[in-house]
């Protein structure tokens, strides 16, 4: 949402599109009695014209976002590309994001394949939430982690070790007593082991909002029964009730 629908970029890749304008002859104006194509045509106008602001406004934003996260290793392989200047010089977010696609499926400027799949493995499993990073930001790099982890054709890991996987790179400063809540529960059977990674994000992300919200230093045990709906499967639904007993 911070950056408006250049932020589509990250996930469609070489399918994103930047906004196109609306084309006049394609609204039949010349046929048009009671002004309706016109009325639709300047509709998109304005839509169009609010899209592309945006696009200018959140480009540079973008831009350095990439940038912070590519490693001095990636980044040198980008600047050696022949259009770098010109992109730099642009700050320009989709074609920055073009060459890092294009060069840089994983941490790695090796061309040979067990190279770039133990490169992608390694990512994957290093793969950790910084001390400052939201847990929205973490799970969408783990998410790219994973994407180059199955891209390199490595063995296929199963939803439940994902969202151990998940769970195991969570902030211990945060989740420390998260942590040891789940595998107390896991070990006594109290709860049901996470069966993906979105159970899992959900349950981290519910329990840090309860945390926050209990500053008194009580102990509290709640039944809650979460509704997930993973953001990229909008036909998926499940529902799980968990029992956690909180200690602060």
């Amino acid at each position: 949402k911070e950056y408006g629908a250049l932020g589509k970029l990250i996930k469609q890749g070489e399918e994103y599109r930047e906004p196109k304008e609306p084309d006049v002859d394609e609204y039949d104006l010349d046929d048009d009695q009671y002004g309706i194509n016109k009325a639709r045509y300047i509709e998109d106008l304005k839509d169009y014209r609010k899209e592309i602001n945006e696009y200018k406004r959140d480009r540079p934003k973008l831009y350095g976002l990439i940038i912070q996260y590519l490693s001095e290793e990636s980044l040198d392989e980008v600047k050696r590309q022949d259009n770098w200047e010109a992109i730099d010089e642009n700050a320009d977010p989709v074609g920055l994001w073009k060459l890092v696609e294009t060069t840089h499926k994983v941490n790695t400027i090796s061309k040979v394949a067990t190279v770039t799949k133990l490169a992608a493995r390694t990512t994957y499993k290093n793969r950790r939430q910084g001390g400052f990073e939201s847990i929205i930001a973490y799970k969408e790099r783990f998410n790219a982690a994973l994407k180059a982890y199955n891209d390199q054709k490595n063995t296929e890991i199963e939803g439940v070790d994902i969202a151990m996987d998940f769970f195991n790179g969570l902030d211990n400063g945060r989740y420390s007593s998260f942590k040891t809540e789940i595998i107390n529960g896991l070990t006594a059977g109290s709860i049901k082991q996470p069966e993906d990674l979105n159970t899992m994000y959900l349950l981290a992300n519910q329990w840090l909002k309860t945390a926050k919200s209990h500053p008194t230093g009580l102990a509290t045990t709640f039944n809650t029964t979460l509704d997930m709906q993973d953001p990229q499967d909008r036909s998926t639904r499940s529902v799980i009730t968990v029992l956690v007993e909180l200690k602060f």
